[in-house]
């Protein structure tokens, strides 16, 4: 009975923490959304537009900002809105800390939302010898390198963080899933799921 209602305890938790995580995550989104729309209702009195009524204004402000965000998008999409866009990037360009923080938060968002770039998935001796890591094909090197290819090594469980290395195509050995598998490979710490049991606790075969 013990046993059993151990194994109970720990499905429950297996199955509640996804669900509890969830609920974090968009409480910390709600609370980050509401510190930006606040200040600005508060103080340009957007209330006594609404009749006094807080959260029709916030809604309100929120579906602003919200337009206001798809409208910069539509306008970067245009010829126009990339010469703006272009000109203000320049100028950020110029102030050394602000660049920094700025445009490794704009790589970061972009490889997000981008399709991804690399090409194949790949397994490479790193970081020694008779040690194998699993590797992204980027795309071949320079010219002046030789015939090699350009390797991403991601650190794992954050993919956006690695190192690149320089290798021959004959010291590579390509793995025959996709680079979305790998991702997840990589993300996951290289922990399986039990497609068989994904609830249930496997009793100690001993």
């Amino acid at each position: 009975m013990r046993y059993k209602l151990k194994n109970s305890f720990i499905t429950g938790a297996i199955i509640l923490a996804p669900l509890a995580v969830t609920i974090f995550v968009l409480k910390l989104v709600f609370t980050w959304a509401l510190g930006i729309i606040n200040p600005i209702v508060i103080n340009l009195g957007l209330a006594r537009y609404t009749a006094n009524i807080e959260l029709v204004a916030q809604l309100l402000t929120g579906l602003t900002i919200i337009t206001l965000v798809t409208f910069i998008g539509l306008l970067a999409a245009s010829t126009f809105g990339r010469r703006i866009l272009g000109g203000g990037g320049r100028a950020i360009n110029l102030i050394p800390l602000v660049r920094t923080i700025y445009f490794s938060v704009r790589h970061l968002a972009n490889s997000m939302v981008e399709k991804s770039r690399y090409q194949r998935v790949v397994l490479v001796e790193y970081p020694r010898e008779g040690i194998e890591s699993i590797g992204f094909v980027t795309g071949d090197s320079p010219e002046e390198l030789g015939e090699k290819i350009n390797i991403f090594i991601p650190q794992s469980p954050n993919p956006t963080a690695g190192h690149l290395i320089i290798a021959e195509e004959d010291n590579v050995e390509d793995v025959d899933i996709s680079v979305k598998e790998g991702l997840k490979l990589v993300m996951t710490t290289g922990i399986r799921e039990d497609k068989e049991l994904p609830l249930e606790i496997q009793e100690d075969q001993n």
